[in-house]
């Protein structure tokens, strides 16, 4: 009896409900709003983690190609190989997975092509892939054909899905570290602007004439300021350096002339004419020095050095002429005038010079004749007509 008590008390409680069955109804609803929110979370959260990864990737993409070949996309394909240029360098390697994996890198600018080198197989091997790589530079890639094959990655764990999920890969992680392919050469460098070099200071030599015309002008900016007695001596030293500086002798002897010191600048004239006698300029300031001196017939023996077609011969004459009128030689003073109408017949001065040498001989027919003339040319001053016009009136009146 008591086992059939028992029997049916454990009948009874297995057909009492279920816990929940107990619970109240607003609780289970409110158990659902709040999986029902749960479950509205999670997709919210689900998709800014797509929005963000959407972003990511556009910026990545973005900075790819703004970054040109700098930093090349890697595509990984299996069982392919793609040549994204034209000209890419193809290095061929041997089958080391059921997987093969090709990587091609995009150009920026046209590379060379490197003969395949054959590599032999062993029977029963299937034929290699090949490993297309394009260098990210414009230096060429070069490969020596005897060095070893590239060579992925030996392990079948590396798949086209493992390249993908790991976004740090890159060329190097599936090249093994024999590989023989040469590395791109670093791009030349930009020529940068030397810095200036040490500043050298070299004595330069100036030769002896340099010398004294630094002395000449020394002087004559001395005689210029009025110090006639430092200009001497700058004309002095000037020589001394260079004896051949013409200007710097004739321009001492004119100081030497001026300040009254005759003997000294008829020694210096005379130096040059020894040194050189082609000067005759020396020979006409000789001669005026000696005239100043009183020494006419050494005055008379120097001017006539110079000759009658030389270019002082001008001078030459006009200073005979004055050595005449000095020592009252009317014959030397006409001569003089003569030779100076013959080379200016127009010149209205030589024709009066002559007039009054004439006159002072006492020849007023030829003298009268000669102040008619000069009237006719050129270059003669009011006063100097004056005077023609008052002598020919005393001397037609004599007559």
């Amino acid at each position: 009896m008591s086992v059939v008590n028992q029997m049916l008390k454990d009948l009874d409680q297995r057909q009492q409900p279920h816990a929940l069955s107990g619970v109240p109804q607003n609780t289970q609803a409110q158990a659902r709003r709040l999986a029902s929110w749960q479950l509205l979370l999670l997709g919210l959260l689900a998709g800014a983690l797509l929005v963000a990864a959407g972003i990511y990737g556009w910026s990545v993409f973005n900075r790819n190609h703004e970054a040109g070949t700098t930093q090349a996309p890697l595509v990984v394909k299996t069982d392919t190989v793609t040549a994204p240029s034209s000209a890419s360098t193809t290095v061929a390697m041997p089958k080391t997975a059921d997987n093969q994996v090709a990587v091609s890198l995009p150009t920026a600018a046209p590379e060379v092509t490197t003969p395949q080198p054959q590599l032999t197989t062993h029977a029963g091997e299937e034929s290699a892939p090949q490993l297309a790589v394009a260098s990210p530079v414009s230096t060429p890639v070069t490969v020596a054909a005897d060095a070893p094959a590239v060579n992925a990655e030996t392990s079948n764990n590396t798949t086209a899905k493992d390249v993908n999920n790991n976004a740090s890969f890159n060329a190097k992680s599936a090249i093994a570290p024999e590989q023989a392919v040469a590395q791109p050469e670093p791009a030349p460098k930009m020529a940068t602007a030397q810095p200036p070099g040490k500043m050298e200071i070299s004595e330069v030599k100036l030769t002896p004439e340099q010398l004294a015309q630094r002395q000449y002008q020394a002087g004559m900016n001395a005689q210029q300021n009025g110090d006639f007695t430092a200009a001497a001596a700058a004309m002095q030293r000037a020589l001394e350096l260079y004896p051949a500086l013409h200007s710097a002798r004739k321009q001492l002897a004119a100081l030497y002339y001026g300040a009254g010191q005759l003997t000294e600048a008829a020694a210096l004239l005379q130096l040059g004419i020894n040194n050189f006698p082609s000067q005759q300029q020396f020979w006409l300031l000789l001669g005026r020095v000696q005239l100043a001196q009183g020494k006419s017939a050494a005055a008379q023996a120097s001017l006539q050095h110079i000759a009658d077609g030389s270019e002082l011969a001008t001078d030459k004459w006009l200073t005979l002429a004055k050595l005449g009128q000095q020592d009252s030689n009317w014959t030397l003073v006409q001569q003089s005038y003569q030779r100076l109408i013959a080379s200016a017949a127009d010149d209205g001065r030589w024709w009066m010079g002559l007039a009054h040498a004439q006159d002072a001989a006492g020849d007023y027919p030829s003298a009268l004749a000669s102040y008619r003339q000069a009237l006719q040319r050129d270059n003669l001053s009011l006063n100097a007509r004056a005077y023609i016009e008052n002598r020919i009136a005393q001397i037609g009146d004599r007559q």
